[in-house]
């Protein structure tokens, strides 16, 4: 009774435990559900805020990413909601709140563990920084930076940061070094993983932008409008709006076409410029970046210029504004202006702006920003040869160890294999040496045998069948016909097949063929050990053999050597 009761405490025990265990799986299975669907709303909402960037809608979704993230307590959506704040902050010319922004986003970051995020807030400081013309500070930002390529494998980061330092040089007037640092950054992209490529299509894109900047920049407009190409051509990948498309298009119209003025090619450049004011009058809420507004502006003054409508042109320029624009644009700005005051005549005027302008330029360079530039690249460039270099010895070291790892086990197979075969050379000469004994002891034996008794050759029993049998395969060597059969040798032997075989297989444990085959194996063997001469081809079938397959089977069974090693040995000690 009392084991009955302790049973059914065990079977209630058990079912509970089934139970709890089966509450668990649902609670945790229910979670990762819910965690997915937060995921996927927070998704759908970022995607929003992408296709509706330079909109009024989109920074309706940008709080809604925020409120919802902050609800669901992941930091690193909010961190997201941030970061596309203070790009819309930028688009309003709210300079003072995108710092802010950006600050709310990095610490959402780094709550969330998430590098790549404060690698992208620490890069748009940067061009904040440059907008500003405060160089010093960029590049004191930069330098830290640096310091994260030199130890990080992440291409992402690498991407990221080698853009903005092309961005340092070029708003240093350094465009041939620019070039140089935007393409280690593409490269940096491009080795990213295949399933990344379309989230960082805008990332590689815009420095495929960045190097048509560059290129003009450099005044080498081929490649930039090789590069403005490149750029329309990526911009199919990316997954934005019709209209965000229109706007990314738009400003690399503006280079496009200003690539083309320089060239003189008016007439390609005048269809672009009419396409851009287009977009712009149909697009009246769409925001172009600031600088895109100043690049466009001076474009039309070029285009004027070119046109030979130098009070058009002039208009245009002095409706530029060159607030929080780099020093570079109000050169270029000022030294157009001068060319056209010359062209008008106005040679006093056209002086006094190349005066003003020498000045500037030579305050510019007398500044520590150049030197600091140069002395960065110089220390960023040993940081990373040492770098390659600590990377290159391990490398060898590495390479190094397993050369040795794989000499020590090629040495090692070297000799098992030697003294395996040392082995089997010594195991093979001492087979032979038993079986050269063996017929030299048969012979000894054969010389001194007296014929069967007459009581064996008339008592017909099994024993005297059998040594009559054997006595007349050795003296016939009947055994070496390769169609000998039962019934032709019971003939031969006076008897029938069947009391033969069963002599056969009671004295020798053999079926009769198995017998035969011994007997020529054994004259086989001979033939190999003292007919050296005779091919190993010829052996088989003089020793009664329709098969070398066969022969060479049942020969290496019987004497764990083949045909080829018997007579090797039999040559040897010869």
């Amino acid at each position: 009774m009392l084991n009955y009761f302790r049973l059914n405490q065990i079977k209630l025990g058990a079912k509970i435990f089934t139970c709890l265990i089966g509450i668990i799986i649902l609670v945790l299975c229910t979670s990762c559900n819910k965690n997915d669907d937060d995921i996927r709303k927070l998704e759908a909402l970022k995607q929003a805020c992408i296709w509706n960037a330079k909109t009024d809608k989109g920074l309706t979704y940008i709080h809604q990413l925020k409120d919802e993230a902050l609800k669901l307590g992941n930091d690193r959506y909010v961190g997201t909601a941030y970061y596309y704040l203070a790009n819309t902050y930028l688009l309003n010319g709210k300079q003072d709140s995108i710092l802010y922004a950006l600050e709310e986003a990095k610490i959402y970051y780094q709550k969330a563990g998430y590098k790549r995020g404060i690698i992208l807030i620490e890069s748009a400081k940067i061009d904040m920084l440059l907008a500003d013309n405060s160089y010093e500070l960029a590049l004191d930002a930069i330098s830290s930076l640096l310091k994260d390529v030199v130890i990080s494998d992440d291409d992402y980061m690498k991407g990221a940061i080698y853009t903005s330092l092309g961005n340092v040089y070029l708003y240093s007037n350094k465009a041939e070094d620019a070039l140089k640092v935007y393409k280690d950054a593409l490269e940096a992209y491009y080795r990213l993983p295949i399933q990344q490529e379309v989230e960082v299509v805008p990332e590689y894109n815009y420095v495929i932008y960045m190097q048509a900047v560059a290129a003009n920049q450099a005044k080498k407009y081929e490649l930039s409008l090789s590069y403005c190409d490149t750029f329309t051509t990526n911009l199919e990948k990316e997954i934005v709006t019709a209209t965000i498309k229109g706007g990314k298009l738009c400003d690399v119209n503006i280079l496009r076409a200003d690539n083309l003025l320089e060239l003189d090619r008016i007439d390609e450049a005048e269809p672009l410029i009419k396409e851009i004011i287009s977009f712009v009058e149909e697009n009246p809420n769409f925001k172009l970046m600031p600088d895109s507004n100043f690049i466009f502006e001076f474009l039309l003054s070029k285009y004027y210029f070119k046109k030979h409508q130098y009070d058009a042109a002039l208009q245009c320029l002095d409706s530029l504004s060159f607030t929080d624009l780099p020093y570079i644009d109000y050169l270029a700005a000022q030294e157009l202006k001068s060319e056209i005051v010359f062209v008008k005549g106005d040679y006093k005027n056209a002086f006094a702006l190349q005066n003003e302008l020498m000045q500037y330029s030579d305050s510019i360079k007398s500044t520590s920003t150049s030197r600091q530039l140069d002395r960065l690249r110089n220390t960023f460039e040993i940081e990373m040869q040492a770098r390659e270099n600590e990377l290159n010895a391990k490398y060898t070291e590495v390479i190094i160890i397993f050369l040795s790892v794989i000499c020590i086990l090629l040495i090692l197979l070297l000799y098992i294999k030697v003294r395996n075969t040392k082995k089997l050379k010594k195991k093979n000469e001492l087979i032979f040496s038993r079986y050269r004994d063996l017929d030299k002891y048969t012979h000894k034996v054969s010389k001194g045998d007296a014929p069967l008794s007459e009581e064996a050759q008339e008592n017909e029993s099994e024993q005297a069948l059998f040594e009559k049998a054997e006595s007349h395969l050795s003296t016939t060597e009947a055994f070496l016909d390769p169609y000998i059969s039962r019934e032709s040798l019971a003939l031969e032997l006076g008897t029938n097949r069947q009391y033969l075989t069963q002599t056969i297989q009671e004295n020798t444990g053999m079926t009769f063929m198995e017998y035969i085959n011994e007997m020529r194996l054994e004259y086989a063997r001979r033939l190999l050990c003292y007919n050296i001469d005779q091919p190993i081809d010829e052996v088989y079938t003089t020793s009664g053999f329709n098969s070398k397959s066969t022969f060479y089977r049942l020969f290496k069974q019987k004497y764990d050597l083949t045909p080829k090693e018997m007579r090797e040995i039999a040559i040897q000690g010869k």
